[in-house]
């Protein structure tokens, strides 16, 4: 998603990166991650960070420790603030990476109920719906307030967010999780949210004139046209 490889044009893999291009136009760049550096899924993601001008790695530990995502929000509000104002931000979240029950606080504990959508009736199910439900509930909260922050800024700016996987979490196979062995629709198809300032809707007035553009498909390994926009 963040090189110009894609599943058409595999042989550009070894291509410039968004944040290369994003360098290259202008743009301050900032990665800021939430998940360790090194690791056998972390080590691809960092050396595409890297390109960046601006690093930081606030977390160190891996998926099997408490990492919440709230910890990025300092080094936002310092990269918000900082000058100069053409900047390109690039944030790596823990996200929903299981374990589910890791991933939010205690304030997020709210699902506890049998999941009455699920076919599957059994205690892990019972346990891992809710877990990864209030993960989910939490990250939703994150996204909400990373993008109160930047409307805060009240510039020409706008916040893009996605995953890079989604997982089967009981809701079509007896399993969760994901793998490239059995997929399923839940661990292709996911979120993909675009949020523009008013000043950004001034400058681009025809952005959202055609109706069909949030309705349309679209597929994740084509993401540097988003920032072509």
């Amino acid at each position: 998603m963040l090189i110009l490889s894609d599943y058409k044009n595999p042989e550009k893999k070894n291509n410039a990166s968004i944040i290369q291009l994003a360098n290259q136009a202008g743009f301050t760049t900032h990665w800021l991650s939430n998940q360790r550096p090194v690791g056998l899924h972390e080590s691809i993601p960092t050396m595409i960070g890297n390109a960046a001008q601006h690093k930081y790695f606030v977390n160190s530990d891996d998926t099997s420790f408490d990492v919440y995502d709230e910890r990025i929000m300092p080094s936002l509000n310092k990269i918000l603030q900082s000058q100069p104002s053409k900047k390109m931000i690039f944030i790596h979240l823990i996200g929903t990476h299981s374990s589910y029950k890791r991933r939010y606080p205690k304030k997020f504990n709210y699902f506890k109920e049998e999941n009455h959508r699920t076919k599957f009736k059994h205690k892990e199910s019972l346990e891992k719906v809710n877990t990864y439900d209030n993960a989910i509930r939490c990250n939703d909260s994150i996204v909400r307030t990373i993008i109160d922050k930047v409307k805060k800024q009240e510039t020409n700016s706008y916040v893009v967010y996605f995953s890079d996987h989604g997982d089967e979490v009981y809701d079509t196979l007896d399993f969760s999780g994901h793998n490239q062995f059995h997929g399923s629709d839940p661990m292709y198809e996911v979120p993909f949210i675009v949020w523009l300032s008013e000043k950004y809707k001034e400058m681009h007035p025809g952005f959202l004139e055609d109706p069909k553009v949030l309705e349309r498909k679209y597929n994740l390994e084509d993401l540097y046209i988003v920032f072509q926009i």
